[in-house]
């Protein structure tokens, strides 16, 4: 018996109803007439790792040949048969050989408590076909992965359809570079064959693994690619100095008045570029003159740190809450100084606020 099934069911254990599933079952024979189920009408065993039934078992030989693997060939075998409860009865972490455990947790995944399926007859993948080497080889030493097929008449390396030479380079049958470069091709890496491999790159082997992006910092102004001092200097160098004011690029007066000419005698008196009265009278004016030794206070008492706001009235008006006084005028106290039982008097325009337990300037 050689045939593929595909076949559709549904979880039937208690807890995990519902779940439908379809499997590729490949069938490699038939029950023996002693069978107790074959009066039973059609039916199938799937025989999947730790799931065999060994009472009930006539070829249960797989703990002979692999005793090491004992515990897990009998992980599941008594699942929903001496209990009906699904989370028992099946450890599948009992095998160690990792495709047998993983064959065990993907079928135990299913929770199919014998259903009723419905299949039908498909061709045979090439994964179930191509046949692992067990005989003649005695040992595992430079067997290959397959030698033969599982279809009727598969009497060579893949069978009758899949063999070295027929032009197809199957690698389920063990064909590859090495095995057969008649098919595969030589496992030699070329330039100029069409596949980027591992040992080429866009810089050594552009007709294969095509143009390298641009890298801005490689040191070169690639314009073909797109660089310019704009979004690259660092391979194009400064804009500024190209003789053209670009205020797309942020270029101005400013910071480029090698391109832009000197803020200073625009019409602009632009105090975001440090212009003023003394530094760009052309823009901002002549300044005013000043009545005596004048500066700004915050205090009404003593001048700010600030040259901008003590070089004219103007200029004080725009340093918070600050007065326009002559220097030294007042040796009383200052703003925001303790004027508790009048002790001294408020510079200024300033009076003493508060009451009898403290007071200040204000």
């Amino acid at each position: 018996m050689r045939q593929m099934l595909e076949s559709h069911g549904t979880s039937n254990a208690a807890g995990y109803e519902g779940i439908e599933t379809t499997l590729v079952l490949k069938g490699t024979n038939f029950f023996p007439d002693e069978n107790q189920m074959c009066g039973a009408g059609a039916h199938f065993d799937t025989a999947a790792p730790g799931f065999d039934v060994t009472a009930y078992s006539f070829a249960h030989t797989c703990p002979e040949r692999e005793p090491e693997e004992a515990d897990g060939f009998a992980a599941c075998g008594n699942w929903l048969i001496t209990n009906n409860d699904p989370d028992i009865n099946c450890d599948c972490s009992l095998f160690n050989d990792g495709v047998l455990k993983a064959g065990c947790e993907n079928f135990y995944s299913l929770k199919w408590d014998n259903p009723v399926v419905t299949y039908e007859e498909v061709d045979c993948p090439p994964e179930l076909s191509a046949l692992h080497c067990g005989y003649p080889y005695a040992t595992e030493v430079n067997m290959p992965e397959t030698c033969a097929s599982n279809l009727d008449g598969g009497d060579g390396p893949g069978g009758p359809d899949l063999y070295c030479g027929d032009g197809i380079c199957t690698a389920e049958v063990g064909e590859d570079c090495n095995t057969c470069v008649d098919d595969c091709n030589s496992c030699v890496e070329e330039c100029g064959d069409g596949i980027c491999s591992m040992a080429e790159a866009c810089d050594s082997c552009p007709s294969d693994c095509g143009v390298c992006p641009p890298v801005c910092g490689d040191g070169y102004c690639d314009d073909l690619a797109g660089e310019d001092c704009n979004d690259c200097s660092e391979d194009c160098g400064s804009c500024c100095g190209d003789g053209y004011c670009d205020d797309v690029a942020g270029e101005n007066c400013n910071d480029c008045s090698e391109d832009c000419g000197s803020c200073c005698g625009d019409g602009s008196c632009d105090s975001e570029y440090g212009e003023t009265c003394s530094s760009c009278a052309t823009d901002c004016g002549a300044c005013p003159p000043t009545d005596g030794d004048m500066c700004c206070s915050s205090n009404s008492k003593d001048c700010l740190d600030s040259d901008w706001c003590n070089e004219n009235e103007a200029n004080c008006a725009s340093c918070g809450d600050a007065v326009w006084m002559e220097e030294g005028s007042c040796n009383g106290l200052g703003k925001w100084e303790a004027c508790t039982n009048d002790q001294g008097t408020c510079c200024g325009s300033l009076s003493c606020q508060g009451d009898q337990y403290y007071a200040q300037c204000l």
